[in-house]
């Protein structure tokens, strides 16, 4: 649907030849910004939205222009121009707020939210698009809101909180193809409370079966799968359903590749972690910072640098506690248990750890995986290799973080 949309735009602009000085042409090339950032083709969005601002500040309308600012900070979020981006849709939302336009506010807080790093400004700007929804009946932009909201409760652990929420909106469906729609948005917490397979993920995705040659929703599906590949075990898939993801869409977010390169260290493939790790590294923000944390402190591991890898996690589960991240947390600790050579005592501390945090937020398969893994561990010798004093305590403080 997006490639003729772009085909239609792009050949009525250049109808206009050089006479692009007008309300008329603003109209035309403003959607087609959209269409570029959507389909990744962020330069080229950027390029043609420099060329409208001008023109469009004349004579366009200030939704017009607000909109075109939108597409453009999306594709410098895109190109990791972070700052540039964020400081773009922020003043969009302020100014749509100010004059009273609740249409561009939210369609800005829904790029900026989906871009944004997980922390509490993201948290906030969430809560407030999804309070304009209700107070305005903005439902076209329910699902993308529903969306972002359901990925940032994921990492926080409140997955009932986002089922319920979802469920409540589905109530009110204005059409049965919005029920179904709605219905695709927790598949992937319910695959990993082992509450839907692989037919139901397939049958969630038919809801969206006119939008195949969207990339957000190419990248959408590969990330449901690596989640399925995730409760299920298949640790070879998560990797490479996650490198997936993110190829397919750069605007789709760290998780899919940072479960990824988690997954490469289960598997002690420290070759594909290096290379999943230059991946994330061109990304910008704090959390991202962390996952590379993590990631490193799993490289040092299975390279058999134990001292750097417990000093490493340590530190990402540190932060993950302090920003109320709890399934990374857990699926941190879940890494450590699987690559760390510690005392048994060490191992149960952190298991039990783990463990706590997947019951709390119903990831019972992940829960199954911890139960697993510590057999596993028991089982490969009665006695592990010894550490460093100082490399042993720094493991029992970071089971109890």
């Amino acid at each position: 649907m997006l490639e003729p949309a772009r085909e239609f735009l792009e050949q009525s602009a250049e109808e206009f030849g050089d006479d692009i000085d007008s309300a008329e042409y603003v109209a035309l090339a403003g959607p087609l910004t959209q269409i570029l950032m959507r389909m990744g083709e962020d330069e080229r969005c950027i390029e043609l939205s420099d060329r409208l601002l001008p023109v469009a500040e004349r004579h366009g309308p200030l939704d017009a222009t607000l909109e075109i600012l939108i597409n453009r900070g999306t594709a410098l979020l895109n190109l990791n121009r972070v700052v540039e981006g964020a400081a773009t849709l922020v003043g969009a939302i302020d100014i749509a707020r100010l004059n009273e336009m609740p249409v561009v506010e939210l369609r800005a807080i829904v790029n900026l939210s989906l871009a944004g790093d997980l922390d509490e400004p993201r948290i906030t700007q969430n809560l407030r698009g999804l309070e304009l929804i209700e107070r305005y009946g903005l439902r076209s932009y329910l699902m993308f809101m529903l969306n972002n909201y359901t990925e940032e409760a994921m990492a926080r652990g409140a997955w009932s909180d986002a089922i319920a929420r979802i469920d409540a909106f589905a109530e009110t469906a204005l059409t049965e193809t919005e029920r179904e729609q709605l219905r695709l948005l927790p598949i992937d917490l319910l695959t990993l409370r082992g509450e839907a397979r692989q037919a139901e993920v397939d049958r969630a995705y038919a809801s969206v079966k006119d939008l195949v040659d969207d990339p957000q929703v190419v990248a959408a599906r590969y990330t449901s799968d690596q989640r399925l590949a995730l409760a299920e075990g298949r640790l070879a898939d998560v990797v490479d359903l996650g490198v997936s993801a993110v190829r397919g869409y750069p605007g789709m977010g760290v998780a899919p590749i940072a479960d990824a390169g988690q997954a490469a260290i289960r598997l002690g493939d420290a070759d594909r972690a290096r290379a999943i790790r230059a991946e994330i590294a061109e990304r910008p923000g704090r959390m991202v910072a962390n996952h590379l944390r993590a990631l490193d402190a799993g490289i040092a591991a299975v390279d058999g640098r134990m001292a750097d890898a417990i000093q490493g996690f340590r530190e990402a589960c540190a932060i993950w506690d302090e920003v109320g991240l709890k399934f990374w947390l857990a699926m941190t600790q879940l890494t450590m248990i699987s690559v760390l050579h510690l005392a048994p005592s060490d191992l149960r501390n952190l298991g039990e750890a783990a463990r706590g945090q997947f019951e709390a937020i119903g990831a019972a398969p992940l829960v199954h995986q911890v139960e697993e893994t510590l057999a596993a561990r028991a089982r490969e010798s009665d006695r592990p290799p010894s550490l460093p004093h100082d490399a042993s305590a720094t493991a029992s403080t970071s089971a109890s973080s």
